[in-house]
């Protein structure tokens, strides 16, 4: 049994470091500086989803009941169209959970990715051009550094689980794991000033503006729709700050003229 000190709400109740550090003195934890408190925090974030069991017969994600809507928000582990795409199997599985969904909605280049044969798409593109991050893959958003040891592993987890539908769920909790949600390392990035961080915080940035984007997106979307359930198909490691947003509507006030432009 893995030990951790904060639990999956306390973070998602948490909006930056500041917050987690309030949780961790709750605690009688101290830290001696940001980067201890941001290596503890990773840490448990990592053995949290080390203890995470998902049923397996349906499409994983996290439920968020707001203002009695009921939001489900679908994380998908996904290539890059033309370097890694999900294979036929993975495809079928994804669209024959959708068949059921009263509402869907799913992230821009969705639709081609995984062949959706339903579902609405949030145009989050607008806030940052696919082209922009189209190296996601071989980031660290997915994966360890390229000296970590780490790294081959998850590779090849990567691709085995784009082509193995019961793999590409049993796969989530460990990528989910690996990354800590984007509000907390764009904080803690904010608070560096070593120059080579420049390019990942460029990219944590974009990311955290579109999961604000299709957070604002599924509450107005939702808005419109006085009664049903609304599911979300997002980038795996758009879920967790999709969830906290759907929770703080105050973090998301500067999408929503652009999201009515789109919807």
């Amino acid at each position: 049994m893995s030990v951790f000190t904060l639990n999956k709400e306390d973070f998602l109740e948490c909006g930056n470091l500041d917050d987690l550090l309030k949780k961790y003195k709750e605690r009688d934890i101290e830290f001696v500086d940001t980067d201890e408190l941001y290596k503890k925090a990773k840490k448990d974030w990592f053995l949290i989803h080390r203890e995470i069991e998902e049923d397996l017969n349906e499409l994983p994600g996290t439920k968020v009941v707001e203002k009695g809507i009921k939001f489900y928000v679908h994380g998908l582990i996904h290539g890059v169209r033309g370097v890694k795409e999900p294979s036929e199997s993975v495809k079928r599985y994804i669209n024959s959970k959708i068949e059921n969904f009263e509402f869907c909605l799913y992230e821009e280049g969705f639709k081609e990715v995984f062949d959706l044969q339903r579902g609405v798409n949030m145009e989050d593109g607008k806030i940052a051009p696919r082209s922009e991050y189209k190296t996601i893959i071989s980031s660290p958003f997915y994966f360890p550094s390229e000296e970590d040891p780490l790294r081959k592993g998850r590779e090849e987890m990567l691709h085995k689980s784009l082509e193995d539908e019961s793999y590409f769920r049993k796969a989530r909790p460990v990528f989910l794991g690996d990354n800590i949600p984007g509000r907390f390392k764009l904080d803690y990035l904010k608070k560096q000033t070593i120059l080579n961080k420049a390019k990942v915080r460029s990219i944590t940035e974009m990311r955290l503006d579109r999961s604000k984007y299709m957070a604002e997106y599924m509450r107005m979307f939702a808005e419109k729709r006085i009664q049903g359930e609304i599911h979300s198909l997002v980038g795996l490691n758009h879920e967790n700050d999709v969830v906290y947003f759907l929770k703080n509507e105050n973090k998301t006030r500067e999408m929503k003229k652009l999201v009515k432009e789109h919807l």
